[in-house]
């Protein structure tokens, strides 16, 4: 988890939302890594499907923009959110 810790610390998310996260990108790409099971995803195999996990990142990434443009940081999440 660390690796993605360090991640979250650069977009300057919330901590809090780590296991929310981990578990959007494990089920996203868990079709494509046989390293992920089932049993870690919590999902049957193609149960969720690559793009209803992708409208989840959307909006969660969404939410966060809007509010780095209204709350601009030093966080990367800033920078991209007000890139002109």
């Amino acid at each position: 988890r660390y690796p993605l810790r360090v991640i979250i610390a650069l977009l300057g998310l919330p901590p809090e939302d780590e296991d929310m996260i981990l578990d959007m990108t494990q089920r996203f790409f868990s079709p494509l890594d046989r390293d992920i099971t089932a049993e870690q995803t919590g999902n049957s195999v193609g149960a969720t499907s690559n793009h209803d996990v992708a409208h989840e990142m959307f909006e969660y990434f969404s939410a966060i923009v809007a509010d780095r443009r209204r709350n601009p940081g030093s966080d990367v999440a800033s920078t991209i959110a007000n890139a002109t």
